[in-house]
């Protein structure tokens, strides 16, 4: 088994060899070696895809769009530092990241627009 992954949205038709994977709502197709669940790399993903899955959390731990009795306006705004469109990194082979809209951040494809 490798000490690292590299992680990438399901490709049509799947890669031989390579298992897909689901953390929540998200899919992801992993190299051979990953496909043994549960197991250390998998509950490794889970935390990635939670973290991932928080990016729009405000101050109080509240989603953009959640009741949020701290906001003056009792919706949460989401994360002040990350909006929707914005650009937050880069994948390996160089495509931009970015925030996609609320409805679609539970599918890999919407982070890395074509």
């Amino acid at each position: 088994m490798t000490d690292h992954a590299s992680i990438s949205a399901i490709q049509e038709p799947p890669r031989v060899g390579w298992s897909t994977i689901t953390c929540g709502d998200l899919k992801f197709e992993v190299p051979p070696g990953w496909h043994a669940l549960p197991n250390e790399n998998y509950y490794h993903l889970n935390g990635l895809a939670n973290v991932l899955s928080d990016l729009d959390r405000n101050e109080h731990g509240r989603h953009e769009g959640d009741v949020d009795s701290g906001d003056p306006t009792g919706v949460s705004q989401g994360n002040p530092y990350i909006e929707e469109g914005q650009q937050i990194g880069f994948t390996m082979g160089g495509q931009p990241i970015v925030m996609p809209p609320r409805a679609q951040r539970s599918d890999p494809k919407a982070w890395v627009p074509e």
